[in-house]
């Protein structure tokens, strides 16, 4: 009945299905999850330019990165206590944008929060709950925060002497495409021009 009555709308059957899916989902918890994607990502969009204007030792980045640090406090406890009770808030629940808010704040927590909440992002990941290539950033940041090399080549840090963007050791670094197109990843060079990184891709 609600779908005859959009079609009588002059909705398209895609807008209708998206209709139908997004009246399933809990709107609530979107909603806190849209508040929470803001406070994680307003203040980390001036951080980039930050660090080339000023350095990474300057007093406007660490004023900046206390900002941010205060703000992954606020949310980190919001975030866990949604998955505890829900468990991942997939893109079923909570539609894609509420899924990447609440890997965005695990993805900015300290090493045993993303260790705890892995295993159940990779399963969420292969119910196709949670974006694979986000999975990837967190398997990535889980390994550099280990002093180990990282799979996909999505974390990058800025040199301390120079100031450049420049990649974290990557492991086997020869095939890392495959493994980034597996993820739905692009290719690494074209990652790094999105970042300013200067990458060569390592030959076979």
């Amino acid at each position: 009945m609600r779908a005859t009555l959009l079609l009588a709308l002059g909705l398209s059957s895609g807008s209708v299905a998206l209709a139908q899916t997004t009246a399933k989902l809990n709107q609530p918890l979107r909603r806190e999850l849209a508040e929470i994607l803001e406070a994680d990502q307003s203040l980390r969009h001036g951080i980039a330019a930050a660090y080339r204007t000023y350095g990474a030792n300057s007093p406007q980045v660490d004023s900046l990165n206390r900002q941010i640090l205060r703000a992954d406090a606020r949310n980190l406890p919001r975030v866990t206590a949604i998955i505890d009770k829900y468990g991942w808030p997939g893109k079923s629940l909570v539609g894609n944008s509420g899924s990447l808010a609440a890997f965005l704040v695990i993805q900015h927590a300290d090493l045993a929060t993303m260790q705890k909440y892995l295993p159940l992002m990779r399963q969420a990941a292969a119910q196709g709950e949670l974006a694979k290539q986000n999975l990837a950033l967190v398997e990535d940041r889980v390994l550099t925060f280990q002093d180990k090399p990282q799979l996909y080549g999505s974390q990058y840090r800025f040199n301390a002497t120079t100031g450049q963007p420049e990649f974290f050791p990557i492991a086997d670094e020869a095939h890392v495409d495959e493994r980034r197109a597996r993820m739905g990843l692009e290719p690494l060079a074209q990652y790094a021009q999105g970042f300013g990184l200067k990458y060569k891709p390592v030959a076979k």
